[in-house]
């Protein structure tokens, strides 16, 4: 992602600090299945109980890469989410 990317919401300039950092890229196609559903619940119309439920789920019993989490650095981050399990919780949560 480039340093010029902006925020949907605000227009301002997104930094590495704002979790919408991590979800203001529409998830590719090859996206995991938690990713688009965080997209789609701070970018789109919301989740209904259904998906809200799945992505509770998919972040409980989650895969987690060697990376750190892209917000607070010191958890592991989720496989294609560059979140670790608070941060993807809040995302969830919040919608931001």
């Amino acid at each position: 992602m480039n340093q010029e990317t902006k925020c949907p919401d605000c227009g301002s300039v997104l930094r590495e600090c704002c979790i919408r950092y991590v979800l203001a890229g529409r998830p590719a196609p090859e996206s995991s299945e938690l990713q688009k559903l965080l997209y789609k619940n701070v970018y789109g119309v919301g989740l209904i109980v259904g998906e809200w439920n799945r992505a509770m789920n998919l972040i409980a019993h989650s895969e987690f890469s060697a990376d750190p989490c892209r917000i607070c650095k010191t958890g592991k981050a989720i496989f294609d989410t560059g979140l670790c399990q608070n941060d993807a919780l809040y995302a969830l949560n919040s919608r931001k």
